[in-house]
């Protein structure tokens, strides 16, 4: 009888595969789909404008006839296919292949995309019926970044046209964007008759990624917080005024979060008030008071200087 020799098949300890990622979104209520690669040239238009179009030489159809440049458009017609069908809680994904040209070449990669539409949940007699909101898909892009273990994320103002400019955000990973998500610009969900449309879009090698794990001491000393209210022009992002206080305080910062932010009454019109709180512990022995007060004092000291904020 012929012999064969069977080996374990080797896992990555710093990439997800397709299995274990699809498995973590099916886990958040999503369901997958699989759609065509080639769509109607006037919907990719509509949901990529800035794109070349790559027209298929023999397309099946007219509405099949270019290459689509991201998933969105097999995604929106999937939710309204389940639309007309009397569905009213709608959460799909695809993982799939997105062709572009690029100075005449093809570049193919892969994107992870997703669709939120109706109701945030089913019908139930413990809560109300609530739509889905920018914090619906926010709370998922949080899991996911979350899974894959990247520190130095922010999200920014998106650039991006198909979303809304007041519910939209970029995903940077230091100057480099890497998706986007946020709601449906009106406009565009006039145009397909969808209120109220919830989209995210990530690079397929970001989203597979794994942060490699390390062991990292637990602190035997007390952490302490401190809070710094403070007064900023309108414009400044507030991802700036947390890694002003990242840079500033280094390893003794375990914790930055925004707890307030304030413009009306009692503010100048092209200002806002921020609250910062500040989460303090050292590897070394417990911070003493002044030594906590001198910490706060060069986070304010640096946001003066560098964005021209003010102590309320």
């Amino acid at each position: 009888m012929p012999t064969a020799q069977l080996s374990l098949r080797a896992t990555s300890e710093q990439e997800f595969s397709d299995f274990e990622l699809k498995k973590h979104i099916a886990g958040l209520g999503f369901q997958e789909v699989i759609t065509y690669s080639f769509v109607d040239p006037e919907l990719m238009k509509i949901l990529d404008p800035e794109i070349s179009l790559l027209t298929l030489q023999n397309p099946m159809s007219s509405d099949q006839s270019v290459m689509r440049s991201n998933l969105f458009p097999g995604l929106i017609q999937a939710v309204q296919s389940n639309k007309s069908r009397q569905q009213d809680v709608i959460r799909l994904f695809e993982l799939g292949s997105v062709f572009k040209l690029k100075d005449n070449e093809l570049i193919q990669g892969e994107v992870l995309s997703g669709i939120f539409w109706g109701y945030a949940d089913s019908e139930s007699w413990s809560e109300p019926l609530r739509q889905v909101d920018f914090y619906d898909v926010k709370g998922f892009v949080d899991y996911l970044i979350n899974l894959v273990g990247v520190d130095e994320v922010n999200y920014r103002k998106t650039t991006s046209s198909i979303l809304h400019p007041g519910q939209g955000a970029d995903i940077c990973v230091g100057s480099e964007c890497v998706g986007h998500f946020g709601k449906l610009h009106p406009a565009i969900c006039a145009s397909i008759e969808l209120d109220d449309v919830f989209l995210f879009e990530i690079e397929g090698d970001f989203a597979h990624s794994k942060k490699k794990r390390v062991f990292s001491p637990i602190s035997k000393f007390p952490s302490v917080r401190r809070d710094i209210s403070i007064l900023i022009d309108d414009s400044i992002e507030v991802v700036d005024v947390k890694k002003i206080a990242e840079d500033v305080l280094g390893e003794t910062l375990v914790r930055a979060i925004i707890f307030d932010l304030y413009q009306g009454k009692g503010i100048p019109e092209s200002q806002k008030s921020i609250g910062l709180g500040l989460t303090l512990q050292s590897q070394k022995g417990t911070l003493k008071e002044q030594e906590i007060n001198d910490l706060a004092s060069g986070v304010v000291e640096a946001l003066q200087s560098k964005l021209g904020a003010t102590l309320r």
